[in-house]
């Protein structure tokens, strides 16, 4: 096929066209459509390129052919969801990167991936929390659910939560990816006040994040007036730091939505 359409002559741009045209649900759909697309990736994931999922026709995939956006390394830890106060958190083994929370450890939940872990479902953060709590007599899923929603102060982080799970809480939807709430991208153990007023991260703490298959992750920010304005008057430097962290995020090769929290508020007149 490929002395006979002359495919290494092909332009990226007609390649890509040609690729996409390959699982056009018109000509390909199903089980037929993710194996072509499977076998497509498995080849051009050499390059850095990857078939996405662009849009919905008729709930059938279209893919598109773009550069596969991923974070390098091993998942290892995820701190997430605290309540009230920053987790008090020390190394257990600082060889093999272990860590452990201190103190009140029903503050913070601390979740240790396994090797070679390739992304975070629903099924199995409700796997973890089942072990984890043994004597439960609650629906683990609904009591993670309720824990993870405790976390959260904003009305508005609470609505995004609660959607995105009420939509997907049938029992074939278990192997969704896990959205996460209020997880700790960076972590400093100290305040601001203890390094005399400077901060190594102007954020630690993401809204929401999401980890899929091929190490694309996913953080999404739902903003309020506080980030980016001060007493009720537009603040510069906090619109301005924003902006430099989603692109720090972005350079390391995660994806960022960012959303303002009014887009989320009953607008009608």
């Amino acid at each position: 096929m490929e002395s006979r359409l002359e495919i290494k002559y092909l332009s990226d741009d007609t390649l890509s066209k040609f690729l996409e045209c390959l699982v056009l649900p018109e000509v390909r759909e199903g089980e037929e459509q993710k194996e072509y697309v499977q076998g497509l990736n498995a080849i051009i994931k050499e390059d850095g390129y990857e078939l996405y999922v662009d849009s919905l026709v008729s709930g059938i995939p279209q893919f598109r052919v773009g550069k596969k956006k991923s974070v390098k390394g091993d998942f290892k830890n995820l701190i997430f969801a605290p309540i009230g106060q920053k987790p008090d958190i020390v190394i257990e083994n600082s060889i093999r990167n272990e860590l452990r929370v201190v103190g009140d450890i029903k503050n913070c939940l601390l979740y240790n991936f396994k090797s070679n872990a390739d992304g975070l479902t629903w099924a199995v953060l409700i796997d973890w929390w089942n072990r984890c709590n043994k004597e439960l007599k609650a629906d683990p899923e609904k009591s993670l659910y309720d824990r993870l929603r405790d976390s959260l102060d904003s009305e508005i982080e609470k609505l995004f939560f609660r959607t995105y799970y009420n939509y997907y809480r049938y029992p074939d939807m278990k192997d969704i990816p896990a959205l996460v709430p209020q997880v700790f991208l960076h972590y400093d153990p100290r305040s601001k006040f203890q390094r005399n007023g400077q901060s190594i991260y102007t954020h630690q703490r993401m809204d929401f994040l999401m980890l899929l298959h091929g190490g694309i992750q996913i953080v999404f920010e739902l903003d309020g007036k506080q980030h980016y304005s001060n007493n009720g008057m537009a603040e510069p430097r906090l619109y301005a730091e924003m902006l430099k962290d989603d692109r720090d995020l972005r350079l390391k090769g995660y994806e960022v939505y960012r959303f303002g929290g009014y887009e989320f508020t009953d607008k009608k007149m």
